[in-house]
């Protein structure tokens, strides 16, 4: 199965060949290799000989009374076991996450994202046996069982989508380390850490690349979300405040060139099947010319055209980038805010809402005492 494919591909690609001379592989790392894969390949092993065995031994019985009832049944239970085994692999991959999140940076964890993209694809191999079983089942059964119909494609769904969201959470530990420095000066004045953090992305795409369809675009698509929405993150923090419209244009032209450099670590995802007008780097592109417009009564027509693509911006979203700019008259910031609060377009069928997972920070505003007057 795909799990020996990816212990090998650990010992080789990233350690050298254990044994051969210059080999970088400690015999620490090859009991770590063998410790973190033994725990999924018991599971998927367990599944796979346990319910094969049944399904022998009962279709063997089927045979002998050529009964189509009881292959069903017998099918039935098959699917019935995959789904508690598969129920007990999701709560080892939570298991397995509860242990990672205690100590993330302990080396003993350094092999995580290969245990989760192996079970990602073992589960995807799974898949297909279900479906099999599935359409053996005559439909006309289905309703002569006085159990809950199983539902293995369901639990490994779930399954799924559990490891998948580890897998991101694997990647944002590793940016949190240099996300802290983007919309800074020192980033303004030298483009650091945005090639850190493409370094990073690289990497995990390309142990993405190799888990099997349909998770592998699915990923890569999860990671490129999570990179812009985290940019934006940084961006609402405020750190930076242009003091003149030079430094607006520093500031659009180096959030300009980091999304072309996005863009080529995620080309993978270009040309296939992806609407630029969704794309979510197109996002940060919008957010630059927000802030690089010249004239500020242009600002209204430049929401207006915002918002429609991105109708889940709120006011306190939209109050940044006018910050940000450090050119905005009262005047034309409440006629921006009447625009937006006049606008507000219902979310169309099939938009993801972006703004709606990044939260302002609040304002820092001076502690008055009740009797006292502010400054």
């Amino acid at each position: 199965m795909d799990l020996e494919w990816w212990q090998d591909d650990i010992l080789w690609q990233l350690h050298g060949a254990a044994g051969t001379p210059g080999s970088a592989l400690s015999s620490e790392d090859q009991e770590l290799v063998v410790k973190y894969f033994s725990g999924v390949g018991q599971l998927v092993d367990a599944l796979a000989k346990e319910l094969w065995a049944v399904m022998l031994e009962e279709n063997a019985r089927v045979a002998l009374m050529i009964g189509e009832s009881l292959r069903d049944q017998t099918i039935q239970m098959g699917l019935y076991e995959m789904e508690n085994l598969l129920n007990r692999f999701r709560e080892a991959l939570i298991g397995f996450g509860k242990e990672h999140c205690r100590d993330p940076r302990n080396t003993k964890n350094k092999f995580c994202l290969h245990y989760l993209l192996a079970s990602i694809s073992n589960c995807i191999i799974l898949k297909k046996s279900a479906e099999v079983l599935q359409q053996q089942q005559a439909s006309r059964s289905a309703g002569q069982f006085s159990r809950t119909p199983p539902n293995p494609l369901a639990a490994l769904d779930r399954a799924v989508r559990r490891a998948c969201r580890l897998v991101m959470d694997q990647l944002l530990l590793e940016l949190q380390l240099f996300l802290p420095g983007l919309l800074t000066r020192p980033w303004l004045a030298q483009g650091d850490p945005t090639p850190k953090l493409c370094s990073i992305l690289e990497r995990h795409l390309e142990l993405y690349g190799r888990v099997r369809p349909p998770c592998r675009r699915r990923l890569q698509e999860e990671a490129q979300w999570l990179m812009v929405v985290e940019y934006v993150r940084a961006v609402m923090q405020k750190k930076l405040v242009c003091r003149s419209g030079e430094e607006r244009m520093q500031l659009a032209q180096q959030m300009l060139q980091d999304n072309q450099l996005f863009r080529e670590v995620f080309h993978i995802l270009e040309g296939s099947g992806s609407d630029s007008e969704v794309n979510p780097l197109t996002l940060l592109s919008a957010l630059a010319d927000f802030i690089h417009l010249k004239d500020p009564g242009m600002l209204t027509l430049e929401l207006s055209g915002l918002a429609a693509k991105y109708p889940d911006i709120s006011d306190e979203h939209v109050s940044v980038l006018l910050d940000i700019r450090g050119d905005v008259s009262r005047d034309i910031r409440g006629a921006v805010m009447d625009l937006l609060e006049q606008s507000a377009p219902p979310l169309p069928a099939g938009y993801r809402p972006i703004f709606t997972e990044i939260l302002v920070p609040p304002s820092t505003l001076a502690f008055c005492l009740p009797t006292a007057k502010c400054a």
